[in-house]
């Protein structure tokens, strides 16, 4: 089923993220985590959602906010997931499991932090118990804030220091607009190389599929049908509002707004750049949000070159993996049909 067949009966405001053999679903109130561990058992985790700042409202600020909020809580997750795995490392990974023996789910009681667990295990086998410490919140802010640094650094200023060494005359006008479009295709350039040596590692292949999962299963709750396995697998792992496309929008943003900073020399410019990051991804959130929730020629367009980089980042699922999208797609809708609404 192509993009342009998917009926939508809503668009919800409700994304995912890719975690280690499983995924991590948000809604507008929960927050659910489900890793398919290595005996074919499925844990799940679900929690109530921080509650947002203020600033999480503001135009052109949200989008920083939300930035820096949702990469704390998938970094946590994702640690969450590979701990998970890592506990279970030494069984053999068989999703035929699946399945065969009838399963029962068991729930914990709530931690202090509201937070609860349940594993979803074969009746006949008792749970293992796995104890493990969460990294504390510190921790998370300096992990969220080292790989900020370092997105920031790789496809932000290493583009500006690469293209300053080309010796042409930026105080013309022309001349500046044309240096900071060929810092842009560097940029994307390097988004790509990344993107494609990352994909060379076997490990991720598996991350890619469960974000085709997530897609599958974003797409099919949109379109109003049952989730199953069945009505999920049709639609497409590309999704127009995916974290990929909003990544596209920062460097096209990027363009246009660094083309307004005049020529200040190679550090200085870098600096200033540096600066108007925070402005870049403001308009780039707001932008996308626009994009997700019009559907026009304008809209359409904006969200080709995001599908095709997620050609990158999505593979087509197993029936293991949308099984694990379903259940934390239904861990997070919440009663109200019109709270989830984009």
């Amino acid at each position: 089923m192509s993009d342009q067949n998917c009926k939508e009966v809503k668009k919800t405001s409700i994304g995912g993220q890719a975690l280690m053999e499983g995924l991590m679903m948000m809604g507008p109130y929960k927050i659910s985590t489900c890793v398919r561990l290595s005996s074919g058992e499925i844990l799940e985790k679900t929690m109530d959602r921080p509650k947002a700042p203020k600033a999480a409202k503001i135009p052109f600020i949200r989008g920083v906010v939300n930035l820096f909020t949702q990469m704390k809580i998938g970094i946590g997750e994702l640690m969450y997931s590979a701990e998970q795995i890592d506990l279970s490392e030494d069984e053999p990974k068989d999703n035929a499991k699946v399945d065969q023996e009838p399963v029962e789910t068991v729930e914990t009681e709530a931690t202090e932090s509201g937070e609860t667990e349940a594993v979803e295990v074969a009746a006949t086998e008792e749970p293992e118990k796995k104890e493990k410490e969460s990294l504390p919140g510190w921790a998370l802010v300096l992990t969220v804030v080292f790989a900020l640094g370092l997105s920031i650094c790789l496809f932000i200023l290493l583009p500006s220091f690469l293209v300053s060494f080309i010796p042409w005359d930026r105080s013309i006008t022309a001349i500046h607009v044309l240096s900071n479009l060929l810092e842009g295709c560097v940029r994307i350039g390097i988004f790509v190389a990344y993107l494609s040596l990352v994909n060379r590692m076997n490990e991720m292949s598996r991350v890619w599929m469960y974000h085709g999962a997530e897609h599958k299963t974003i797409y099919c709750y949109e379109s109003g049908e049952e989730l199953t396995v069945e009505n999920c697998r049709k639609f497409p792992k590309e999704h127009k509002r995916c974290g990929t496309s909003f990544m596209f929008l920062v460097m096209i943003i990027a363009i246009l707004v660094f083309s307004l900073v005049p020529d200040l020399g190679r550090w200085l410019n870098m600096l200033v750049k540096l600066a108007l990051i925070p402005i870049v991804a403001g308009i780039s959130y707001e932008v996308i949000k626009y994009a997700g929730s019009h559907e026009n020629k304008f809209c359409s367009a904006l969200s080709k070159p995001g599908l095709l980089f997620q050609k990158l980042t999505t593979k087509e699922p197993d029936d293991s993996m949308l099984e694990v999208a379903i259940k934390a797609m239904q861990n997070v809708i919440p009663e109200d049909a019109e709270a989830d609404r984009w």
